[in-house]
């Protein structure tokens, strides 16, 4: 089931890439990843297509070969930034995901479904919105399996 690890609850970064930046400090300062590889990783997939889902969320993920156990950090922004979303909306909700590279690509297609249900559903990102701790988001999360 997909739930992140971390979460920065009051986020102020005011671009993608000041949000890409905290992110990959943040799965640093909690697992060690390899800040320039993270982010490369993370980069080369949102160049390939805008990871931005709609309604004010993105799911900016890579699979990448220095973790073992997929990794999530949740960003929940002060002020909406622009991140090329089909529905022309800017994001305020990222969750950003690293799967291993090992590990089976169906494995990382169910994660990212899962948290597709969570970011489609109003009451979700309603929840999501007004969560406190990283406690709350997880119960948003476990709800939607």
């Amino acid at each position: 089931m997909a739930m992140p690890d971390q979460a920065v609850l009051d986020c102020p970064a005011r671009t993608k890439k000041a949000a890409f930046a905290i992110a990959v400090d943040v799965l640093h300062d909690a697992f060690g990843v390899d800040v320039d590889a993270c982010s490369r990783a993370l980069w080369r997939r949102e160049h390939a297509a805008s990871t931005a889902v709609g309604e004010g969320m993105a799911v900016p993920h890579a699979r990448v070969p220095f973790i073992a156990v997929p990794r999530m950090v949740y960003l929940r922004l002060l002020s909406a930034i622009e991140f090329g979303a089909a529905d022309g909306k800017p994001v305020s909700q990222v969750l950003f995901v690293l799967v291993p590279a090992a590990g089976a690509p169906e494995d990382h297609l169910a994660l990212l479904a899962h948290v597709a249900r969570v970011f489609s559903d109003g009451r979700s990102r309603d929840r999501l919105r007004a969560a406190t701790d990283l406690d709350e988001l997880r119960r948003v999360f476990a709800a939607a399996a």
